[in-house]
């Protein structure tokens, strides 16, 4: 024993039982307790690392989850910043480029406002200027709807549509005569405006020269003759309806609607038995036949054709 404690060993304990005292069922108890210590002392690791999985499951959801977090907020703060910029109002543009616009504005509206005056002081003829053509037209377009997208112009005094001959459809084309040669060149400046989803075309009618013979327009009715031309006839007019236009102006002896490929070309020639009744009608040139105003001016007779003796002779009767 003193031998023991010289070596600097522990002196054993007379309070614990050996193993020889022990019995049989403790033995047998220390045994389980030990081997569900070491049970235990195994599974501790699994526990530890499954825990420290979650955790790190864990911080990087939470990481991810701040993140799109910090990507919305700046994608709010970008939205609102290009928000803000658009409803703040527009920087200052420089006083010449400001005062340019302003001018051109002003210039704009007087001219509005000029333009009725100045269609009422200047009444032009019908046909020297105040004539205007429009294309492009919808096929549902009517009077009142042109005149109210031509009211700020100048005064309408007529309103002409075309129509094809053969089926008296509407050509979406027309004329418009304005009170004066003014009020059809602001007229002009509507052209390539929209009218229910077509750009109108807006000119100034120009005069067409007539193909017919003789024919010689209206400020020179041409030589006297016994036959006069007609031009600008509407498309459905009839025979009945020229027959009575002329009726008190004398004797009428034939008349003729030109036709070109089965359709009216909008032209006629009227033969009088003699010039004074010719020269009666031509006085009355402008005068509406099938809601037109008809063009008249003397026409050259017709020479008469040598008789074919192979062909049986016919006698015209009006």
């Amino acid at each position: 024993f003193f031998f023991t404690r010289l070596q600097g060993g522990d002196e054993p304990s007379h309070d614990a039982p050996s193993m020889g005292d022990l019995t049989k069922e403790e033995k047998k108890a220390r045994k389980a307790e030990k081997a569900k210590k070491l049970a235990a002392a195994e599974a501790a690791p699994a526990v530890d690392e499954a825990a420290a999985a979650k955790a790190e499951k864990k911080a990087k959801k939470e990481a991810k989850a701040a993140k799109e977090a910090a990507a919305a907020g700046g994608d709010k703060k970008e939205k609102k910043k290009k928000r803000e910029k658009e409803e703040e109002p527009a920087a200052e543009e420089p006083p010449a480029k400001k005062e340019k616009k302003e001018k051109k504005a002003k210039a704009e509206e007087a001219a509005e406002e000029a333009a009725p005056a100045t269609s009422a002081a200047t009444p032009a003829a019908e046909g020297e200027g105040g004539r205007v053509f429009l294309g492009n037209l919808p096929w549902s377009v009517t009077d009142e709807q042109i005149k109210e997208v031509f009211a700020k112009c100048g005064e309408i005094t007529k309103i002409e549509w075309l129509t094809h001959a053969d089926s008296g459809k509407f050509k979406g084309a027309g004329f418009l005569q304005f009170a004066s040669a003014a009020a059809a060149d602001a007229a002009t400046k509507l052209n390539g405006n929209d009218l229910d989803g077509r750009a109108m075309k807006v000119d100034i009618a120009t005069a067409k020269k007539e193909r017919a013979g003789g024919a010689a327009g209206n400020s020179d009715p041409g030589e006297p003759s016994n036959s006069i031309f007609l031009g600008n006839l509407a498309w459905n007019i009839e025979e009945e309806t020229v027959r009575a236009a002329f009726k008190d102006c004398g004797a009428i002896s034939r008349i003729k609607l030109v036709e070109e490929n089965g359709d009216f070309r909008g032209i006629a020639f009227v033969d009088f038995e003699s010039v004074e009744a010719a020269t009666k009608a031509v006085a009355l040139n402008g005068v509406d036949l099938g809601g037109r105003p008809a063009r008249i001016n003397f026409s050259k007779p017709r020479e008469p054709r040598p008789a074919d003796p192979n062909k049986p002779q016919r006698t015209y009767k009006p």
